[in-house]
């Protein structure tokens, strides 16, 4: 084992300088940083239910709100006929005006998908609707009428599951697909850049 001076090792040192055949230090350790929750499986999972949630809330709350301050404004048509008319134009423009700037303001595929939970609520419950006799054609036509075009004047309470399932799913079918329309135009200018980029190279 050859062992050196300090003199020498000083002066083979000043030669590898004037060499240039000094590099830089290497660092002793990199190290180790921990991934945030976030950054996780569980993380992520939990954040895309989050943000599912927020726009399946914005598409029926909040198309509720809007809708709500719309009708007292303009007041309640005198018929039956008209206040479900109305209640279903008023839910599927203002769930599309959502859906669309929300998606314009915050892009996320969720809000493309706030529709599953509404429609499988809805199946559900027009299964559930008219029990064992579901086969008859007259009950078929009553549970259409039921959920889409109820005859609530004499029975309020024969339009609880309009109001409570059918409006929903369409709020948010109306939301998801704005949404998707909305996305859809942000992605449509990338990919003409990327053409246009392509063509000129």
């Amino acid at each position: 084992m050859i062992l050196l001076s300090k003199r020498q090792g000083r002066y083979f040192e000043g030669e590898l300088r004037r060499r240039s055949l000094v590099g830089q230090p290497i660092p002793a350790e990199t190290e180790h940083h921990n991934p945030s929750f976030r950054d996780t499986a569980v993380g992520k999972f939990l954040r895309t239910v989050g943000v599912f949630l927020v726009n399946l809330l914005v598409a029926v709350f909040g198309t509720a709100m809007i809708e709500s301050s719309i009708w007292s404004q303009i007041g309640h048509p005198p018929s039956v006929s008209g206040v479900e008319a109305r209640e279903w134009l008023l839910s599927l423009a203002i769930g599309a005006f959502l859906g669309f700037v929300v998606c314009m303001l915050w892009p996320n595929q969720s809000a493309v998908w706030v529709w599953v939970l509404p429609v499988a609520f809805l199946m559900v419950r027009v299964f559930l609707y008219g029990g064992s006799a579901s086969n008859s054609v007259l009950v078929e036509t009553s549970r259409s009428e039921h959920f889409f075009a109820p005859n609530c004047l004499n029975d309020k309470a024969a339009c609880n599951d309009f109001f409570i399932f059918t409006i929903p799913f369409a709020r948010t079918a109306a939301y998801s697909l704005a949404a998707w329309i909305s996305l859809h135009f942000q992605t449509r200018p990338s990919k003409s850049l990327s053409q246009n980029v392509d063509t000129s190279v």
